[in-house]
């Protein structure tokens, strides 16, 4: 409740709010601009004259921060999750989950990018042995899915090599059975086949 009554008063200090026979009136026609931003202390803390706003949870830790993004006509910048945002605690999302699917169909090696994929299906239009390099200095964390979508993986092996280090123990994973999918996480020490 505190931060909804600092945010109010900063709104009310800013004209884009105000009280009438009971009622809360925004200016939704009014874009949030870094000037019409004043300073904010306490759980949300601010700089006046910018629209970054960070906010604290009751024990003090922070949530983290969020990118920016131009939303529409306005011009103004508003905080989204589109850039490399963190956070933790429990998430939970209702309906459907997209992940980044990226069908690999050229002849050659394939090198997995650390920032657009996440499920890599070979499926060459000419099968071939093919070579899934993974991404150098990978984050914690970071996994990926690869897949034999060809079914071609007994005659033609996939192999999994990482930039550096080892995968599950060994310089290579293959994937020597058709239709085989393999997910990848970076333990911060080496791949890990899950």
């Amino acid at each position: 409740m505190t931060v909804i009554k600092r945010i109010s008063a900063a709104l009310l200090a800013a004209g884009l709010l105000s009280f009438a026979a009971g009622y809360v009136r925004a200016a939704y026609d009014t874009p949030v601009t870094a000037a019409l931003m004043p300073a904010l202390t306490g759980d949300c803390t601010s700089t006046a004259g910018t629209v970054a706003t960070t906010c604290t949870k009751t024990g003090g830790v922070a949530f983290g921060s969020a990118a920016t993004a131009n939303t529409g006509t306005s011009g103004a910048a508003v905080p989204l999750l589109n850039g490399n945002n963190s956070y933790s605690g429990v998430s939970t999302y209702s309906g459907a989950l997209v992940l980044p699917l990226r069908v690999v169909a050229a002849a050659g090696a394939v090198t997995v990018s650390a920032t657009t994929d996440y499920f890599i299906c070979i499926n060459k239009s000419t099968p071939a042995a093919t070579t899934v390099n993974l991404p150098a200095s990978p984050a914690t964390g970071l996994t990926f899915v690869i897949k034999d979508c060809g079914g071609v993986a007994a005659a033609n092996n996939n192999t999994i090599t990482p930039a550096a280090g080892n995968i599950d123990g060994a310089a290579t994973y293959v994937q020597n059975v058709n239709h085989q999918s393999t997910t990848v996480s970076y333990d911060g020490t080496q791949g890990e086949v899950n």
